[in-house]
């Protein structure tokens, strides 16, 4: 082995460096990613000595279709450095997308692997790949498969095994973690109740009894149980749910007046784990390819997902509202999705499309890496924009056969377009915000926003409950 190369302090070894090299791999033009590797240095403590590149860990293939890793564990000090990071399993490999470049060098190379491996479900490059913390449990299991080496991540379709490698489906493993996810969420959620419970027992109630009394629960009272039970039908645990329900519920008053704070600290957390249970249903929705309607329902079912698109209070006015009747044979009906009115009597016309909008043309770049914008997310804007100029011209009549919108202006609609995901390329992202930021009557959100804003304030609310 060629010998080691200078020395470095502990601080460096924790942002190692990346090589990218050419190479052909059954005749197909790939790139080869190396990270910087190193050992102790054997006459300064607390210093440490690089390898030479030609001796870097190999910890990727990137391919035009798909991306090879080699999950490893890469922090030097400690005892597994450089280890196999799931055991017999060497190898994960991930779908890639193929309309973008294969990388010419090491920043570009770390972009495409974390652009191209999915968030959650794999770890940071620097962190060796491989499946998350969360997944731990997966891929343990699956070593009880004799002879499987390899998982390979695919978009679609059900698990199963060709020779040495297991297929699994993105959207089965985003719902495991999801799962998990829940589980933990539940447990910790229940042992900050048990603390809560415990501390106001023998605290709160030794020195004031009047208003703090002792307070017992049975097993049957528990609010929310976690088991695995054999042989219990689906529909016997909805009925046990459900009677725990009621009983709360008949029992409201008495925990109002002896546990007031319990009831708002219980109030808040069925809007966090309401929130939670939204957001994971959102990011399932958005792993398979579903139609217009399927969306018009959830939303229609979470209206409050949409107010987020607003920075001022609105209520939903009308869903698949009528901007324009039809005429006597029938034509010529305009329909939007969602109209909304602000408190300021302003309104707002929100137009759902499906997240694979296409927002930017694909293939080559209209001049100097400037993409246009595709002709759906272009036809979206125009067909919003007509439905409020119809709404304005026939307001008069809207407002005299529903009363409700007497209340509402249309001298002020704003338009929002709910439609696709912001572009993975970088060219792409770029003409796509020039584009939406110069459309001022009309907002542009892409579902990731969406979902991102969602999850910001499920973090303020997770804060707010520790």
């Amino acid at each position: 082995m060629t010998e080691p190369e200078f020395n470095l302090d502990s601080n460096d070894i924790l942002s190692p460096n990346i090589h990218l090299e050419a190479s052909y791999v059954s005749g197909v033009e790939c790139r080869e990613l190396y990270i910087q590797t190193f050992e102790k240095s054997p006459s300064e403590v607390g210093q440490w000595r690089s390898f030479p590149q030609e001796n870097w860990y190999h910890i990727a293939t990137i391919c035009s279709e798909k991306i090879d890793t080699y999950p490893a564990y890469l922090a030097p000090y400690t005892q597994r450095y450089l280890t196999p990071k799931h055991g017999r399993i060497a190898k994960i490999i991930y779908q890639r997308n193929n309309e973008i470049k294969l990388p010419n060098d090491a920043d570009s190379a770390y972009t495409d692997v974390l652009l191209n491996t999915p968030r959650g479900i794999c770890d940071d490059l620097f962190f060796g790949c491989g499946l998350s913390k969360e997944l731990l449990q997966v891929w343990r299991e699956l070593l009880l498969i004799k002879g499987v080496d390899t998982i390979e991540i695919v978009k679609n379709g059900k698990s199963n095994v060709q020779d040495n490698v297991v297929k699994i489906s993105l959207s089965q493993l985003n719902e495991i973690r999801l799962d998990f996810n829940r589980a933990d969420r539940l447990r910790r959620s229940r042992l900050r109740a048990a603390k809560k419970w415990h501390v106001r027992n023998e605290i709160l109630n030794e020195i004031d009894p009047d208003s703090f009394p002792r307070l017992t629960f049975s097993d049957e009272s528990k609010l929310v149980e976690l088991k695995v039970e054999k042989g219990r039908r689906k529909g016997d645990k909805t009925r046990h749910i459900k009677e725990k329900i009621e009983a709360v519920k008949q029992d409201i008053e008495r925990i109002s007046i002896h546990a007031p704070r319990e009831l708002f600290s219980l109030h808040s957390e069925i809007e966090r784990i309401t929130l939670s249970g939204m957001i994971d249903k959102f990011e399932i929705m958005l792993q398979n390819d579903l139609s217009e309607p399927k969306w018009q329902l959830f939303f229609e079912d979470n209206t409050f997902v949409l107010t987020m698109l607003f920075a001022r209070p609105v209520h939903l006015l009308h869903k698949q509202f009528h901007a324009r009747p039809s005429n006597i044979n029938g034509l010529g009906d305009q329909i939007g999705d969602f109209l909304f009115g602000e408190t300021s009597r302003a309104l707002a016309i929100i137009e759902i499309k499906k997240p694979t909008t296409e927002l930017v043309k694909s293939g080559a770049p209209y001049r100097n890496n400037v993409y246009a914008p595709h002709y759906e997310i272009s036809g979206a804007i125009t067909q919003v924009l007509t439905q409020k100029s119809s709404l304005q011209n026939e307001w008069f009549r809207h407002a005299h056969y529903d009363k409700s919108l007497s209340n509402y202006s249309s001298d002020v609609i704003k338009c929002i377009v709910l439609a696709g995901k912001k572009p993975a390329n970088e060219d792409k992202l770029n003409s796509f915000n020039l584009f939406r930021n110069s459309c001022k009557d009309v907002d542009i959100i892409t579902y990731d926003e969406l979902l991102e804003k969602l999850k910001i304030l499920l973090s303020h609310l997770n804060q707010n409950n520790l």
